[in-house]
């Protein structure tokens, strides 16, 4: 076999590598696919101008799936015969030669900047999968041409969704660079949800003030409601504007409660003024989660009209953690003691409700 007869290399001659030459070529022509492959597995990793020979000789095999096994190990051959070998199958008719010496051309000892010329007609060939081979050998080299191309595939309604899944997978490297950004945030036009949302998470990372212009877009004309989220939660933590401020407090009533948070989130992160409204009404908001948002943002923009209704949710709200916060947001902004005495006097006070009452006694000992 292939392994035995390479074994004798170092104690043949001229005349004996010619015979083994021709030995390993009759079997590899005779071997059926799973025989043809262990030969080829045997002699890969074997590092001598025989042994490439052989691999060569592997690549001429009948079967494409041996073929397309030892092409990557026939491009790291500085043979220039591997080297016209594998241009020549850049024509073969089996897409699935192309595509494996598509990948294996990054495997060439001097791969160049030639590469977009053998490269660059598969990014047009009738195979999809071929294409996506070719653009991610391109990619890796960080031709233009490949990024170019995967783009169009992310953002072109023909593509399947597994195609355009995989092009947004090999571009994430790409995305933070200027001139590419456009591409990456065309994808929230995408008929699929889920590409949607990836190009709103391209967004949300981009400095760049057209990622705001479709943000603030997709916040209102998305007919997905997680898309819609996905966008506020995207807008949320981008820096204080009026654009991002008008598109929070447009959503401050959402239906959704996660985008009710999303956006109570955001205002208090933006620490302005103007937010105080829609605070105060968020504290009635039926999730915990909204609630204790709108406290601590209360806690944070300090408004004078926000006492009392803070005092009423430390007696009134029917979560205890909801009140705990309340409590700690006063007691942090009036001080403790005036706290204690607020709670004092309403535990005694009376006809306040005993629900009141006893709430207040509550928070006491936790002081």
């Amino acid at each position: 076999n292939a392994k035995m007869l390479l074994s004798m290399r170092p104690y043949s001659n001229e005349n004996l590598d010619d015979i083994m030459v021709e030995a390993l070529k009759q079997s590899f022509d005779g071997y059926p696919t799973a025989e043809a492959l262990r030969a080829a597995k045997n002699i890969e990793d074997m590092d001598d101008p025989l042994s490439r020979d052989v691999l060569l000789l592997a690549f001429q095999h009948g079967d494409d799936v041996v073929r397309a096994a030892v092409a990557e190990n026939v491009a790291r051959s500085p043979q220039a015969a591997a080297r016209a070998a594998l241009q020549k199958a850049l024509s073969d008719p089996s897409p699935r030669i192309r595509s494996a010496v598509a990948e294996a051309w990054l495997s060439l000892p001097e791969v160049g900047k030639d590469a977009i010329v053998f490269l660059g007609p598969l990014l047009k060939d009738e195979d999809r999968n071929v294409q996506l081979k070719a653009a991610e050998s391109l990619v890796k080299l960080h031709h233009p041409a490949g990024v170019r191309y995967l783009q169009a595939i992310a953002s072109w309604p023909g593509s399947s969704q597994e195609q355009r899944r995989v092009a947004v997978m090999m571009l994430e490297s790409f995305r933070q660079k200027p001139e590419y950004q456009r591409e990456f945030l065309e994808l929230m036009r995408d008929p699929d949800k889920n590409i949607r949302i990836r190009g709103i998470v391209y967004a949300g990372e981009f400095d760049n003030p057209l990622a705001l212009d479709y943000l603030t877009q997709i916040v209102v004309i998305d007919s997905d409601e997680a898309v819609r989220e996905e966008a506020v939660l995207a807008l949320s933590k981008k820096p204080y504007s009026l654009r991002v401020y008008k598109a929070m407090t447009e959503n401050a009533g959402s239906p959704n409660p996660r985008i009710r948070l999303a956006v109570m989130q955001a205002l208090v992160h933006f620490n302005n003024p103007a937010a105080t409204p829609y605070l105060l009404h968020a504290l009635k908001d039926l999730p915990v989660e909204v609630r204790i948002e709108a406290v601590n943002g209360l806690g944070k923009l300090k408004p004078r009209e926000a006492v009392a209704s803070l005092e009423r949710v430390v007696l009134r709200d029917e979560n205890p953690l909801v009140r705990w916060e309340a409590a700690k947001v006063l007691g942090d902004w009036q001080g403790r003691s005036h706290l204690v005495k607020f709670l004092v006097g309403a535990a005694v006070e009376r006809p306040r409700p005993r629900q009141e009452r006893i709430a207040a006694l509550s928070l006491i000992p936790k002081l």
